[in-house]
């Protein structure tokens, strides 16, 4: 397994060289790379990548990778020497915050509250980051008093998610309940309580995300993206008869097509054959063949019926024009790939003759692959990738899963 993690490893670095035309793109797939590798723990050719790296925010996702793996390893004076090359001050008192999360050493806490910050946007993220660690009242409490000093109103927004998602990890919810409550506009609050319920998985939480998503009025698209959040994070807690009714409130005709996806995903999980069942009639009230060849793909995907694949297939053949008819195959192919038929879903990449809806199947197929731990065919289908970004990205997340296997 350790020759087959080189030679995709290898691949992987060949994709990133033919990146032409983004150093971005080149850069991102390099640091790719280096998660592999630190998931691997093979720490020196991984910080040999990441000196290659010149573009910042990729070389600090590399570092932050290494610096965790470090730590991972109990080589907690490594994992610091690397942190402290991260030139983002929050990207750096987040690594150091998580290298104190692992050797639960009070003077890492210390480094990160030293990192050197100038402006109360970041102050705030870095306060709220270090008390999701610490727990302590303090830095929460300052973390809330830097926020008052922010003057741009999307800052305001997301240093007060970082907030209250910090009080989340703390499993402080009665705090996080407290914040969220002085958020005035219920769009942005409805978000921040579901994301509360969806960690204390507790009713009430529920049930004050789906009032203050009920206020929302205009425009329609934002109560109906509140009340899928409330769906899925249901989903998830496995309270799948509120996630049900959450979906039953959604009025949005944009959103039909994902509340029927999500509603196969429902039935999946509940194992229930009125479920799926009418979640078949309802794509029947779809008049766009491509929609109606998507939703039976996702009920193919939890089904794994034969008799909903061919529907798809036959729906799907009525489609004369691409980039509908790609698509189409592609939710196909992914759906094979989610139930394991593998060779069906190649077979259906195959008949993709638009490149990028090509490169979603494939991609879609070696992620299935890999997860099925078998490597060898992930990594022949990831080759078949045309784009090299797409490639390289593809092989790095197999090398990754290969470090795990290992």
């Amino acid at each position: 397994m350790h020759e087959l993690f080189e030679k995709v490893l290898k691949d992987a670095r060949k994709a990133a060289a033919e990146i032409d035309g983004s150093p971005v793109n080149a850069a991102e797939s390099l640091a790719d790379i280096v998660e592999a590798l630190a998931k691997a723990r093979d720490f020196e050719q991984a910080q040999e990548i990441a000196a290659e790296i010149s573009e910042p925010v990729s070389r600090d996702r590399a570092l932050t990778a290494i610096a965790e793996a470090l730590a991972k390893a109990k080589d907690f004076e490594q994992a610091r020497k690397v942190a402290a090359e991260i030139s983002d001050c929050i990207t750096q008192v987040e690594a150091l915050v998580s290298i104190a999360g692992v050797s639960h050493e009070a003077k890492d806490l210390e480094r990160a509250r030293k990192v050197e910050i100038n402006f109360p946007y970041e102050a705030a993220r870095a306060l709220a980051a270090i008390g999701g660690s610490s727990h302590k009242t303090k830095d929460f409490k300052q973390a809330l008093k830097v926020v008052v000093l922010i003057d741009n109103r999307f800052q305001i927004v997301e240093a007060i998610n970082a907030i209250i998602q910090a009080f989340i990890k703390a499993k402080k919810y009665k705090q996080a309940r407290k914040v969220a409550a002085e958020i005035s506009e219920p769009d942005w609050r409805s978000k921040t309580l579901v994301a509360i319920a969806g960690a204390s998985h507790e009713a009430k939480d529920f049930e004050q995300a789906r009032k203050t998503a009920a206020k929302i009025d205009e425009p329609e698209w934002q109560r109906a993206e509140a009340l899928v959040a409330i769906a899925v994070a249901s989903h998830e807690a496995k309270d799948l008869e509120r996630a049900r009714k959450a979906v039953a409130e959604i009025n949005n005709d944009e959103y039909s097509s994902y509340m029927l996806r999500l509603l196969a995903s429902i039935a999946g999980v509940s194992h229930e054959a009125k479920d799926l069942e009418r979640d078949r009639k309802a794509v029947y009230d779809e008049y766009s063949s491509y929609l109606r060849v998507r939703l039976l793909a996702s009920i193919a995907g939890v089904s794994h019926e034969a008799k909903d694949f061919d529907q798809a297939r036959k729906i799907a053949a009525e489609i004369s024009k691409d980039p509908a008819k790609a698509e189409a195959l592609t939710a196909i192919a992914g759906a094979l790939a989610e139930a394991k038929d593998l060779e069906q879903a190649r077979k259906t990449a195959a008949e993709i003759s638009d490149p990028y809806w090509r490169i979603r199947a494939l991609t879609s197929i070696a992620g299935a692959l890999a997860e099925a731990k078998d490597f060898e065919q992930a990594r022949k289908t990831a080759a078949e990738i045309s784009d090299p970004r797409s490639r390289a990205k593809a092989l790095a997340s197999i090398a990754g899963a290969l470090a795990e296997a290992i």
